[in-house]
């Protein structure tokens, strides 16, 4: 267990979590308030997407993560983070 330190660079941005799911390479995935972070637990160090975009859900499947947010729909990314796509409801709707 560890504490984060939100005010010190390159820590989680927020301690407001919504979601947490363990990744497919030994990595923590978190929603927050803030957004969504990547916790890797084997250099310690914290990558953070999404900023200021509360992430209230986390899903994986094989080959994407799907993180619902609270305002901006879902956004899909690849097993490395990379954005693929953000689904807004209106497209939700009409597919």
């Amino acid at each position: 267990i560890r504490n984060f330190d939100s005010s010190e660079k390159g820590n989680l941005i927020n301690n407001n979590i919504h979601a947490m799911i363990f990744g497919d390479k030994n990595e923590i995935l978190i929603g927050h308030d803030k957004g969504f972070s990547v916790y890797d637990k084997e250099s310690s160090k914290t990558k953070n997407l999404l900023e200021n975009m509360p992430v209230w859900s986390i899903e994986k499947d094989e080959k994407y993560y799907y993180l619902g947010t609270k305002n901006n729909g879902l956004f899909i990314f690849d097993k490395n983070f990379k954005l693929i796509k953000n689904l807004v409801f209106s497209e939700i709707i009409e597919n």
